[in-house]
């Protein structure tokens, strides 16, 4: 649950994204059956960390760990209270260093940008989104935010990494999407969403591993 978790929030914001556009019925029932205890949150003005001397408040932690717990009870997969709480005090971390980071190369969402987006959305979706967010737990404000920090992520990774993909690396990709099933279709008509993919996975990694790097260098304080 460690790796990775910089965009964990991004895949979020895409997930709920997508769901405006197709029938997630099946999926939004069960998230309406899931709650994150009291007892697991933080107060939202609660110091969770201080990164390179700035403040990490609870209401950032409680929105990235009511959807890490969301995506283990999706998944069906049973995570100890303590994994959750690591996972997204690293995420926070992750969070607050990459906007950090962005600032530094003036890479700056203002509030208006994102109600543009936000505005944009609901126009598309309807009533959908609010739906949507409601089954998420996720306020309009926090969405705002994401919406906010999704930007930002994305501009600022733009300046960041630089990968491609291989001929070889999609054909070796290939073959161990082969591996243990017979349904995949053949390689020339699936190629191009196979080079999709791993650019995007090469992509996060390689952002991953720069975030780290900065993270090892930085002041960084956890008071939960």
């Amino acid at each position: 649950m460690k790796k990775g978790l910089i965009v964990f929030l991004s895949a979020i914001l895409v997930f709920i994204l997508a769901a405006c556009g197709g029938d997630k019925k099946e999926e939004t029932e069960e998230t309406t059956q899931f709650e994150v205890p009291e007892e697991e949150r933080v107060g939202d003005d609660e110091v969770v960390a201080v990164v390179n001397g700035e403040e990490v408040k609870g209401a950032v932690y409680n929105l990235v760990y009511t959807q890490l717990a969301l995506h283990a009870y999706q998944m069906q997969k049973e995570t100890e209270n303590d994994e959750l709480k690591e996972a997204a005090l690293t995420s926070v971390i992750d969070r607050q260093i990459v906007l950090q980071e962005a600032k530094k190369k003036d890479i700056e969402v203002t509030d208006k940008e994102a109600e543009e987006h936000l505005k944009k959305l609901k126009e598309e979706s309807g009533d959908e989104l609010e739906t949507l967010l409601q089954q998420y737990q996720i306020s309009e404000n926090e969405f705002k935010d994401q919406l906010v920090f999704e930007l930002t992520l994305n501009d600022y990774m733009a300046k960041t990494v630089d990968v491609d993909v291989t001929e070889e690396e999609i054909k070796e990709y290939y073959e161990k999407a082969k591996e243990g099933t017979d349904d995949i279709p053949p390689y020339d008509e699936i190629k191009l969403q196979l080079e999709k993919q791993l650019l995007n996975d090469k992509t996060l990694e390689t952002f991953q591993s720069h975030i780290d790097s900065i993270k090892e260098k930085s002041d960084i304080e956890t008071k939960i």
